[in-house]
């Protein structure tokens, strides 16, 4: 994890160069993001280093998916202040992607704190945010949504979760999607 972006290192490497052999995701104006636990990198599904380390669990949850798909996220080794957020993070072709967007997705958790949802591109291996936007996390289920623009001549888009630090617990996910406006 680049401490100073918040960006992954899998991601980075993911983003500096094609990924062959891996099919864009059709996405005219609506993409639903299916949870379906951890992908062994973004571009294939939801994917998490902290899970690659064996920090966070992601594991599916029926009574998460009334709406989508769902899962829930168990912080077994919370992130300290120091070492920025754990997070779940999927890759889309920017292609796909509607230029105006907004990335939603419903949470829930029996943690306190706050869940931030941030959208990305790469210039060369430089992260910049394009926007990010925190929700609430308490038992009741909220919507989470970010509304982002993707600039031209970029090849993917990212998309982040980000979990409370410091914090033990679990968070449930459903119905994430990207969207036109």
């Amino acid at each position: 994890m680049n401490r100073s972006t918040g960006v992954s290192a899998t991601l980075l490497l993911l983003c500096s160069c094609a990924a062959p052999g891996l099919a864009p995701v059709a996405a005219p104006d609506t993409t639903p993001l299916a949870f379906t636990g951890l992908a062994r990198n973004p571009a294939e599904g939801w994917h998490s280093d902290a899970g690659d380390e064996g920090r966070l669990t992601v594991t599916d949850d029926a009574s998460a998916a009334a709406s989508g798909s769902g899962v829930r996220v168990d912080l077994v080794d919370p992130a300290t202040l120091d070492e920025g957020h754990q997070s779940l993070m999927r890759v889309l072709y920017a292609e796909n992607v509607p230029r105006q967007a907004t990335f939603s997705v419903d949470l829930k958790g029996d943690v306190a704190g706050e869940v931030l949802l941030a959208a990305y591109v790469w210039n060369d291996n430089i992260a910049q945010c394009l926007a990010k936007t925190s929700t609430v996390v308490d038992e009741r289920w909220r919507p989470g949504r970010l509304a982002f623009d993707v600039p031209p001549d970029h090849e993917h888009v990212g998309l982040f979760v980000y979990f409370p630090r410091a914090e033990k617990g679990s968070i449930w996910l459903r119905a994430a999607q990207v969207s036109a406006p």
